[in-house]
């Protein structure tokens, strides 16, 4: 099993997962952060409103600047935001983003985008900003403080602000889990065999969980059945 650094998951009832997107053709793919993040923000202020989701592609150079052209808020896994011509490898995609992701830092900045708001029967001006204020698993996890600026809904701006987190879910090779029974998967009780506390799986990072669930033809793999959850 891998030495533990950061991330422990502890045995729940609910079952986390994240799909894994290909990267498009025109990703710098030199820098292993260029790639679909995926996440939610918890809206607190001007009051607490819930939970959205959030999925960013992100086309970072070797310096981590994320690519405005390339780089843009995925509609696959959210509903709040408008598609924004044109489209990028034949698909509706959001609006543009552009920022900083590296193994340490983060931030996003959206190019301000148009929304119908039904209740108010007019278009308003959207822009959202992301400040990474921990950024962990070499930048591919991160979380900090998400706001949103909507004009043209009332006299003044208003100002949507809450806490974020995201993720970047990779390929990542498990090694040292040990088939102890022989049947051919790994089972939870064999997952936990290797870490420090008998009742916590542990992972160097987050994702390769991930990755390990919904790729089960992968060895080793998870056993059936997969209500086995992480």
């Amino acid at each position: 099993m891998r030495t533990i650094t950061n991330t422990k998951w502890v045995l729940s009832g609910a079952l986390c997962f994240l799909l894994l997107i290909p990267l498009l053709s025109h990703a710098d793919t030199a820098n292993p952060l260029t790639g679909t993040y995926y996440g939610t923000a918890t809206i607190q202020s001007p009051s607490a409103l819930g939970t959205i989701d959030l999925a960013f592609y992100l086309d970072a150079a070797l310096n981590g600047a994320i690519q405005n052209s390339t780089s843009y808020v995925s509609l696959d896994k959210t509903l709040l935001f408008p598609a924004v011509a044109p489209q990028i490898g034949g698909k509706d995609v959001g609006p543009r983003v552009s920022g900083t992701v590296t193994s340490s830092s983060f931030s996003l900045t959206s190019d301000e985008f148009t929304s119908t708001n039904a209740a108010i029967g007019k278009p308003v001006k959207r822009k959202i900003v992301l400040t990474g204020t921990t950024v962990t698993n070499g930048g591919n996890s991160i979380k900090g403080t998400f706001t949103e600026t909507i004009s043209n809904l009332g006299k003044n701006p208003v100002t949507v602000t809450g806490s974020f987190i995201m993720v970047k879910p990779i390929v990542s090779t498990v090694k040292g889990l040990v088939d102890s029974t022989g049947d051919g998967c790994i089972d939870l009780s064999e997952l936990r065999a290797g870490g420090n506390d008998p009742n916590v799986i542990e992972y160097v990072d987050l994702s390769t969980a991930y990755h390990l669930y919904l790729n089960s033809s992968i060895q080793p793999n998870l056993c059936a059945p997969k209500d086995q959850v992480l």
